[in-house]
């Protein structure tokens, strides 16, 4: 008889236990995936902060320029600082760097500079978190860029500045835990010293300069920034802490794992309630069945278990498959954190990790099942063997007769009649409907609002066809009023905000 009821559940839900089973398994793939790109992300991390040694603070700086005053000011604050390092970047516009068929960087919104490989900490790495080391004639690009231009090792970059040209050939690609992000308004092109100093003799770039510090375990990181400023030592940019970089690094794929895990649970969500709704579907048909076996006195424990043993099936194969088709699916989610930060996890932790999402999915299931099954407890056997034990308890007065409709067809009537009869059955299909449609709009929204033109002054940014920033010089003020003037005189202009 528990065989046959089964079968016959299998049989009669047939679309419903194979839509339950659908969800099941993308909850399971993509809640074994988000644990998995969370590791991930956390592990690479750590291995990336660990090779790149990254500052603690970092004060950008464009002007004069005294290293004395920066290393007395070190030596002054030897109890947090244990080491202080000072990268001198020469900074080009998109425009002076040339590649594939006379095509220009024009168009980029980075600020572009290129510099040596540092001594002592901040360091910038290749592909295998190894430092670079570059030789004449060569340069590694970001990885930024390469994504931007399609650069490819081997292909060739020219710089032309004034009465300077020269071509580099791509040796590598630059993972910079500093600049990595794109959120990152600079980016830092790695050549030899000899190239180097080369462009600096003959003045090509403009001179900016990162002065980087490196403190101890338990230095004060608030308190030596403010003892920064009130000396007066350069600080004409932004200031920069350590967790700043790292917070830029992660930011990306900490939303893709957050979206993952909201729509998995999205998706438990779902399969729970089209679970409900085929429990109380059954139960309304098999009342007679359960009626039965509790009357040759078949314990309500047994009976439960002709219900739950389905769902325990269907949730183990689902897991099975889904934790599976998760490493999979995590090799598509993971692709920019391989690029931009690390390899995937090593040895066999990845695969108990995973392993996770699947018991926490079956438990949930498993358990969900068993409180709508409390259901059975309430029946009785000579209730259960009447017909209409659903729909007990209610006022026959409200209960639809066909006789007094008057507006609508048989049909429509029948289905109305129905759904009040059974409201419980159906609230349940509408929320799943709730849930699906939400699932859906989501991500088309996101990205409607993220590719929409208004979306920049959500940012504080006015819509326009052109905005212009200018570099922070000693004569700033003095290029603003000309802009203004140019801008004030050209026909081509319609308005302008300044």
């Amino acid at each position: 008889m528990f065989l046959k009821i089964v079968k016959n559940d299998f049989v009669r839900n047939k679309i419903v236990n194979i839509s339950v089973f659908v969800f099941i398994t993308m909850a399971v793939i993509l809640a074994a995936s988000a644990t998995n790109i969370i590791a991930n992300l956390i592990q690479s991390m750590s291995e990336l902060q660990e090779s790149a040694v990254p500052a603690d603070i970092t004060q950008m700086h464009s002007g004069e320029y005294d290293q004395e005053e920066i290393d007395q000011f070190t030596e002054e604050h030897r109890e947090n600082i244990a080491m202080q390092e000072t990268m001198v970047l020469l900074t080009f516009d998109g425009s002076n760097i040339h590649f594939d068929q006379n095509q220009t960087m024009a168009g980029t919104i980075q600020d572009i500079s290129f510099v040596v490989q540092n001594k002592n900490f901040d360091f910038i790495l290749d592909l295998d978190n190894e430092k670079l080391d570059v030789t004449e004639g060569e340069v590694a690009v970001p990885i930024y860029f390469m994504q931007q231009y399609d650069l490819k090792i081997g292909d060739t970059i020219t710089v032309k500045s004034g009465e300077y040209e020269k071509g580099f050939v791509i040796s590598d690609y630059a993972r910079d835990f500093e600049m990595n992000s794109s959120l990152t308004s600079s980016k830092r092109f790695v050549i030899n010293q000899a190239d180097y100093n080369e462009m600096l003799l003959r003045q090509a770039g403009e001179l900016e300069y990162l002065i980087e510090f490196k403190l101890h375990e338990n230095g004060d990181s608030q308190g030596l920034q403010t003892a920064y400023i009130e000396e007066g030592l350069p600080a004409n940019g932004p200031t920069v802490g350590g967790k700043v970089f790292l917070l830029f690094n992660a930011m990306s794929d900490a939303a893709v794992a957050m979206i993952i895990i909201l729509i998995s649970i999205l998706l438990i969500i779902i399969a729970s309630l089209c679970i409900r709704l085929t429990f109380l579907a059954t139960i309304d048909e098999d009342l007679r069945e359960i009626g039965v076996m509790k009357a040759i006195g078949i314990s309500k424990k047994a009976i439960k278990k002709v219900y739950l043993n389905k769902y325990r099936v269907m949730s183990v194969a689902a897991g099975i498959i889904g934790y599976l088709l998760s490493f999979a699916a995590v090799n598509l989610f993971n692709g920019n954190m391989r690029l931009y930060l690390s390899s995937d996890l090593s040895g066999n932790f990845k695969y108990v990790l995973s392993f996770i999402a699947p018991l926490f999915v079956y438990f949930m299931i498993v358990m969900y099942c068993k409180n709508v099954l409390k259901r059975i407890d309430k029946i009785s056997a000579v209730e259960a063997l009447r017909s209409g034990i659903m729909d007990r308890g209610k006022n026959p007065k409200y209960s639809f007769p066909l006789l007094k409709n008057k507006f609508f067809s048989t049909n429509i009537y029948m289905g109305l009649r129905d759904v009040w009869k059974r409201f419980k059955l159906y609230r349940l299909l509408f929320f799943i409907f709730i849930v699906c449609t939400f699932i859906v709009i989501l991500p088309i929204n996101i990205y409607n609002t993220m590719n929409s033109p208004e979306f920049s002054t959500y940012m504080g940014i006015g819509k326009s066809d052109m905005r212009i920033d200018l570099r922070r010089t000693d004569t700033i003020t003095e290029d603003f009023k000309k802009l203004q003037e140019e801008l004030k005189n050209d026909y081509d202009i319609e308005k302008y905000a300044a």
